[in-house]
C-alpha cells in the first residue's frame, strides 16, 4: 500500500502546476490551514515570518505542601527516615517561591519557488533558552559568582539541547487536482484540543507529523487524505557513524498511520462577509485516523551503537491497533459564536516490553484496552461594539481506574484493570495557568467549567478575566481520593502594537479542594498525617516581537 501510495504521489509532482495567482492560493490555504500567511500581489522568492519571545514566571507554592508532587525549591527538599532508615515524611516546611525567565527566537521561512510550489519550514534558536543559563564556568571547578560571560548552548557539553534546532520542514505542491503536501509538517485540527499545532505566542511544544497528504476541495469541502510516518524503529543509521542514505531495518516494528479529513470550512474572508450581511456561518470536520503496529523494537535506543547485532528476539509483540474519530463543529451568529470538538480514541495492544523486562509473563500484559472520550465546548457572545467579550467553556477528558492522572506517563494507569482510559489534551489546549498546564501538565481525567469576562480599552489594548473549576473524573487519580480539585482565578493585561510589539502580565491564584489534601501514613509507628494543601500563585510576564 504504501508503494502504490508513494508512485500515485510521484505522478501528481509531474503534472504542471495550476497558472493561479498569488490570491488564489493564498484563498486555498485559508480553507485547510491554521497558519496560512497573506500572500502579496507580487510574488516575494523568500519570506520569513516568526517572533522574538521573552517570558518571565515566578511561582509560589506549585507543591500545595508537597500534596502536587510538584518540584520544591531545593533549598525546601529535606526528608527524615525512621529506625530503619525508610523514608517517613518529608520535613514539615512550607514551599517557597520558583521564578525565571526564557528565551526563544523563532523563524518562519517560507521560499516561494513558485506561485504553486513552495516550501515551509519552522526553525527555532534558543528555544525556551533559561536566562542566566550555560555561563562559561559550567563544567569547570570555576564558582558561577565569577562567571564573565554566557556561552552558545551545546547538546552534550553545557545543555540538553542545541542553540538551533530545525522543527519542521515540508513542502506544497499545487497540481491540477489538488495540493499535495510532503515533509515534517504541524498538525491541527479543529480547536486543537487533541491535535495541535502550538503555534500560538505562549505555546511550547506543538504536535508534528512526518506525513505526505494531498488537499481536494469539492463543492466547497475538503477531503484530505495522509499518510504518516509514525514511528519507524531503528535504521541503519549508527552512533559514531555516517551513512547517506540510512534505512530502516524492519518494516514489521513501523507505526504505521492513515487519516482522512472531510472539512467544510471557510475562509476569513467569506465569513466576515456572511456576517457583515447578518448571515450566519456552519463549518465542521471530522478527522479519523487508523494507527497499526506489529511488533516492537521500543527497549532499543535509537540510533543503536550497532544495528547489525539486533536480532529478532529484540522484538516483541505489540499488537496494537486504534481508532481516532475527531469531530469538530463552528457556528457564528451575529454576536454569537459556539465551538465544539469531540474525540473518541478505541483500541487495544500488548504492553510486554515496554519496560525492557522481558522476564514478564506475557500472558499477564496482553488485553491492553483503551476507550477514551474528550469534549470541549465553548460559546462567546460579543457587546459593547465588540468590547465586551463573555464565554463559557465546558472540558472533560475521560480518566481511569488505575490511581494518578498519567497525564506524562500514560502507561502508569495501566496496572490492574488493564485499561488504558485516561484522555489526554493536547498540553499546548491551555486551560489555566497552575493546575492543568503546571502541576499535572495537560488536561486529563477531568472534568473544569469556565467562565470568561474580556474587556477592549482601547485598541490593542485590553483586560480578561478567567475563573476555573476542576473535579476530576476518577476520585482515586487524586492524591486525596477526592473528586473536587480546586478554583482557579487568572487575571491578565494584554497589550498589541500595529507594529508587531505584544506586552502581557498575568496574576494566578489556585485553591486547592480536598482533592489535594493528602493522607499519608508513618511506616513503622503507623501514624496518619491529614495534610492541607496551600494556596498556589503566579505571576507571569510576557513581551515579544512578531514579524
Amino acid at each position: 500500500m504504501r508503494l502504490t501510495f508513494c508512485i500515485a504521489a510521484l505522478m501528481l509532482t509531474l503534472f504542471p502546476p495550476i497558472a493561479s495567482s498569488a490570491e488564489e492560493q493564498a484563498e486555498q490555504d485559508k480553507g485547510v490551514y491554521e497558519d496560512y500567511h497573506e500572500a502579496t500581489s507580487k510574488l516575494k522568492l523568500l519570506e520569513i515570518n516568526g517572533y522574538l519571545r521573552l517570558r518571565t514566571d515566578l511561582f509560589h507554592n506549585l507543591s500545595l505542601h508537597n500534596n502536587s508532587g510538584f518540584y520544591e525549591p531545593i533549598t525546601e527538599v529535606a526528608t527524615q527516615t525512621d529506625q530503619e532508615g525508610q523514608v517517613s515524611r518529608p520535613r514539615a516546611r512550607s514551599a517557597g517561591t520558583l521564578a525565571g525567565a526564557s528565551l526563544r527566537f523563532r523563524l518562519e521561512p517560507t521560499i516561494n519557488v513558485s506561485e504553486g510550489v513552495r516550501i515551509l519550514s519552522q526553525i527555532d534558536i534558543l528555544d525556551n533558552l533559561t536566562m542566566g543559563s550555560t555561563p562559561d564556568t559550567y563544567g569547570t571547578s570555576t564558582p558561577s559568582a565569577l562567571s564573565e560571560t554566557q556561552l552558545p548552548p551545546s547538546d552534550g557539553v553545557n545543555a540538553l539541547k542545541d542553540s538551533i534546532r530545525v522543527k519542521r520542514v515540508w513542502g506544497e505542491v499545487l497540481t491540477p487536482l489538488g495540493q499535495l503536501r510532503f515533509g515534517r509538517m504541524p498538525l491541527h485540527f479543529g480547536m486543537g484540543m487533541l491535535y495541535n499545532d502550538g503555534n500560538c505566542l505562549d505555546c511550547d511544544q506543538g504536535d508534528t507529523v512526518d506525513r505526505v497528504s494531498f488537499v481536494v476541495k469539492v463543492a466547497g469541502y475538503y477531503i484530505i487524505p495522509s499518510w504518516d510516518f509514525a514511528a519507524e524503529g531503528p535504521s541503519s543509521d549508527s552512533r559514531g557513524t555516517w551513512h547517506s542514505h540510512p534505512i530502516d531495518l524492519d518494516q514489521l516494528d513501523d507505526v504505521n498511520q492513515y487519516g482522512l479529513v472531510l472539512m467544510k470550512k471557510d475562509s476569513n474572508r467569506d465569513i466576515k462577509e456572511a456576517l457583515d450581511n447578518n448571515g450566519w456561518i456552519l463549518n465542521y470536520g471530522l478527522y479519523t485516523v487508523y494507527r497499526q503496529q506489529s511488533l516492537s523494537t521500543d527497549i532499543l535506543s535509537n540510533p543503536v551503537d550497532d544495528p547489525y547485532s539486533i536480532q529478532a528476539r529484540d522484538m516483541v509483540q505489540r499488537n496494537y491497533q486504534a481508532w481516532t474519530w475527531d469531530l469538530w463543529g463552528l457556528f457564528i451568529w451575529r454576536e454569537f459564536k459556539l465551538e465544539t470538538e469531540l474525540a473518541v480514541i478505541w483500541g487495544n495492544m500488548d504492553a510486554r516490553g515496554i519496560t525492557g523486562d522481558l522476564d514478564v509473563d506475557p500472558d499477564s500484559l496482553k488485553g491492553i484496552n483503551m476507550l477514551q472520550v474528550g469534549f470541549v465546548g465553548r460559546g462567546s457572545y460579543s457587546m459593547l461594539s465588540d468590547k465586551l467579550h463573555l464565554s463559557l467553556e465546558v472540558g472533560y477528558a475521560s480518566g481511569d481506574t488505575d490511581e494518578g492522572f498519567g497525564a506524562k506517563d500514560p502507561m502508569s494507569q495501566v496496572k490492574e484493570d488493564k485499561n488504558l482510559n485516561n484522555f489526554r489534551f493536547s498540553p499546548d489546549f491551555h486551560v489555566d495557568r497552575i493546575l492543568w498546564r503546571e502541576i499535572i501538565g495537560r488536561v486529563t481525567d477531568a472534568l473544569y467549567i469556565k467562565p470568561r469576562v474580556s474587556y477592549t480599552f482601547a485598541p490593542g489594548l485590553g483586560a480578561s478575566l478567567d475563573a476555573v473549576y476542576s473535579l476530576c473524573e476518577k476520585a482515586n487519580s487524586s492524591p486525596g481520593d477526592n473528586f473536587n480539585l480546586g478554583l482557579e482565578l487568572d487575571a491578565s493585561l494584554t497589550y498589541t502594537s500595529e507594529q508587531g510589539f505584544f506586552a502581557s502580565l498575568t496574576y494566578g491564584i489556585f485553591f486547592p479542594f480536598d482533592g489535594f489534601k493528602r493522607v499519608q501514613e508513618s511506616v513503622q509507628e503507623k501514624i496518619d498525617w491529614s495534610s492541607d494543601p496551600g494556596i498556589a500563585h503566579t505571576v507571569q510576564g510576557r513581551l515579544g516581537i512578531v514579524f
